[in-house]
């Protein structure tokens, strides 16, 4: 399908947004300062599109989201066992988060500017629905610990964003102590432990 030239535009505008955003801070950025970055674009024209500054980081959010994709991987996972199917659902996940961990900065910047309320939107009306019902499927397995589905996403999710953030921030000589294959499995390892039990034993 090709674009318009206000779908264009607007899709332009965004893409200088973000990395204006992540780079020198949303406070920090003004809407003249996208419409110069943007091709010397007159402000008028950023506000064609949205009506503020927050306005465009919502589109923002909601545009860039990797969210469908994610929660896709988790739909489409399986395992006969509770350990087998967190298990491959981590090792799926860890790497796509890792590709878009340029919204992960956004939803960090989402949370100190506006205490998370747009992340909080979209996951209360696209996200948890969801991945409320792979929960629950994963709470039908063997080997699932007895513990409240929220509380298995709330850890879930934790471990996942705790995994990118230490990606990027950790000094490189410990990342360097192993592959980033063996740093997940060692990762996932540890998480299992904590949720699930051998389903062959007692």
């Amino acid at each position: 399908m090709v674009k318009g030239k206000g779908d264009q535009a607007r899709t332009e505008i965004l893409e200088v947004a973000k990395r204006l955003f992540l780079s020198q801070g949303y406070g920090n950025t003004s809407m003249r300062d996208i419409a110069k970055a943007a091709g010397n674009r007159a402000v008028a024209g950023i506000y064609n599109h949205f009506t503020n500054k927050e306005e465009l980081f919502r589109a923002l959010i909601e545009d860039f989201s990797p969210y469908e994709e994610l929660v896709m991987t988790l739909e489409q996972t399986t395992g006969d066992t509770a350990q087998e199917f967190l298990t491959s659902a981590l090792r799926s996940v860890l790497p796509l988060l890792l590709k878009h961990f340029d919204f992960v900065e956004l939803a960090q910047i989402d949370v100190r500017e506006f205490q998370g309320r747009n992340i909080e939107r979209m996951a209360q009306s696209l996200i948890i629905p969801r991945v409320l019902m792979v929960v629950q499927r994963v709470m039908t397995l063997p080997g699932i610990k007895p513990v409240e589905p929220y509380v298995v996403m709330r850890i879930m999710a934790g471990m996942v964003l705790s995994y990118a953030l230490t990606e990027y921030a950790a000094p490189r000589m410990i990342l360097a102590q192993l592959t980033t294959e063996e740093w997940i499995d060692r990762y996932v390892d540890f998480v299992i432990s904590g949720l699930t039990t051998d389903p062959h034993k007692g």
